[in-house]
């Protein structure tokens, strides 16, 4: 149970989840080619670095366009 496990005690090779969502950390400098959030649905925002744009999709329509707009 949670309260029997020491701090800093479990590492990634002694996890094995489908899903992990509540993970929290500074990352510093990130290098990714597109980022969506949230990864599913058709509300969501898709940082494209490839292409130097942020683009915000309401019900799988593009609503908004930030960036280079080609």
């Amino acid at each position: 149970t949670g309260d029997k496990i020491a701090a800093n005690t479990i590492t990634a090779t002694n996890m094995n989840v489908s899903q992990l969502s509540a993970i929290s950390a500074n990352l510093g400098s990130i290098t990714a080619g597109t980022i969506r959030l949230p990864a599913t649905g058709s509300t969501y925002l898709i940082i494209d670095g490839s292409n130097n744009r942020i683009d915000v999709y309401d019900s799988g329509v593009l609503r908004v366009r930030l960036g280079n707009l080609a």
